[in-house]
């Protein structure tokens, strides 16, 4: 198993169901969960981890809609904790800090639709290009076919079970490429 730590938050899911996941050889305990405060718990989280033995230094987040709106804030707020972002189908549109956005030192991977609602194909091309700007290492794909929520299988309306497969499939990659030090036997 992979001994990065990710924060995972879904989209809309009640707060209980909310919660810190992490990719380490342990599982999840009702203490990883994150309040109703979403990306400040987070970002608690990540302070108060001062790189553990057996880690690496920088954490890679994975946040979905929402979570990835908190991913982008965290890359604002912590740049120096995070060495991978990525983002499903969520961009803040267009609300960050540049002067702080750009020290981040994290890779972003981006997975949206082609299809959504609720992010435009003209702020998935903003972001993408605010992040080469500022020289960010950025991949971002577009999924033909698929729309808001695609990644997640608990969304019969909206789950593509092969993009969501290719995406998990880049995402791992990503994250063990960005982050080597972290895996674990």
């Amino acid at each position: 198993m992979v001994g990065f730590d990710g924060f995972l938050q879904g989209p809309f899911r009640p707060a209980r169901e909310r919660r810190v996941r992490r990719f380490c050889s342990r599982p999840v305990s009702r203490g990883d969960r994150v309040n109703e405060g979403g990306g400040e718990e987070a970002a608690r989280e990540t302070r108060r981890r001062k790189s553990p033995p057996g880690r690496g230094k920088r954490l890679g987040v994975v946040g979905l809609s929402l979570g990835a709106f908190w991913s982008l804030w965290l890359a604002q707020e912590l740049p120096g904790n995070l060495g991978a972002i990525v983002l499903f189908y969520g961009t803040r549109e267009g609300d960050y800090d540049q002067t702080k956005l750009s020290k981040a030192q994290a890779a972003f991977l981006g997975h949206f639709a082609e299809t959504d609602e609720f992010e435009s194909a003209a702020s998935v091309q903003g972001l993408e290009k605010l992040l080469r700007t500022l020289g960010k290492d950025v991949t971002f794909h577009t999924y033909s076919g698929t729309t808001h929520w695609f990644f997640e299988n608990d969304r019969p309306d909206a789950y593509n079970a092969g993009a969501a497969k290719i995406a998990w499939e880049r995402t791992i990659r990503f994250l063990t490429t960005q982050l080597p030090g972290e895996l674990r036997g």
